[in-house]
């Protein structure tokens, strides 16, 4: 896992050929917060650090919805939780203080999605319902996905009916006693459409990560800054 500091911002970087993946962090509390000025600063900012067009994103609402943004420009102004592009030097982007983030990408079709996926997104398969599209629209046989900094397991205890929930609808496994594994119930909704060895996780969790500065409402509640996890075609 590589991370670099770029105009006080610090991120975690994922490249493969032409696609570039960053998930912020943190440090220096650099909040990405649509609703206030320095979050929408620093979004705007983002043009400049990763020299790309344009940043697009949208009101998130823990749906389950995704949109297909190629030649769009939203920013904030659509309500759902995913967005699938083919532009080149556009990043789009989700915001997270502990829900799932997820990046998918096809690298020969050159098709990207940015994936908000909290436990009602993550039940409802956000994540695969926004790689099908992928697959169905622009052809794409090899998906890849990371799965971005979240609250893990070791800290996301949930009530006996959620963990009830989950496990009749991916499993015993996703849980163990009241404490809910969000990742393994994305890996496994993306069972036959991603292969498992094209899954790869940045194993932070924002709530006890020492290492590496994160935002969590959780912790932090109202307080709570958000992490912006992005993908752009360079």
């Amino acid at each position: 896992m590589k991370r670099e500091i770029i105009d006080n911002k610090e991120f975690i970087v994922f490249n493969d050929g032409n696609i570039k993946v960053r998930f912020s962090t943190a440090l220096n509390n650099v909040n990405y917060k649509k609703e206030d000025e320095e979050g929408k600063k620093n979004l705007e900012d983002l043009k400049e650090i990763f020299k790309v067009d344009k940043v697009v994103y949208v009101n998130q609402t823990h749906s389950s919805d995704f949109i297909d943004a190629t030649f769009e420009n939203f920013k904030g102004d659509r309500d759902c939780d995913s967005l699938v592009t083919t532009d080149k030097n556009t990043l789009i982007g989700v915001f997270t203080a502990d829900c799932v983030p997820v990046i998918a990408y096809d690298k020969e079709k050159e098709v990207i999605a940015a994936i908000h996926s909290g436990w009602k997104g993550t039940y409802n398969k956000i994540a695969r319902k926004t790689c099908e599209y992928m697959k169905e629209k622009y052809g794409c046989e090899n998906i890849k996905v990371i799965i971005g900094p979240h609250v893990r397991q070791c800290c996301y205890e949930v009530s006996e009916d959620l963990a009830e929930k989950f496990s009749e609808e991916f499993g015993k496994d996703v849980c163990n006693g009241r404490m809910l594994n969000l990742e393994k119930c994305v890996e496994i909704q993306l069972k036959g459409i991603v292969k498992k060895e094209n899954i790869t996780s940045t194993r932070i969790c924002t709530y006890c990560e020492k290492e590496v500065k994160m935002h969590s409402y959780r912790q932090d509640q109202e307080k709570s800054g958000r992490l912006f996890s992005s993908i752009f075609i360079d």
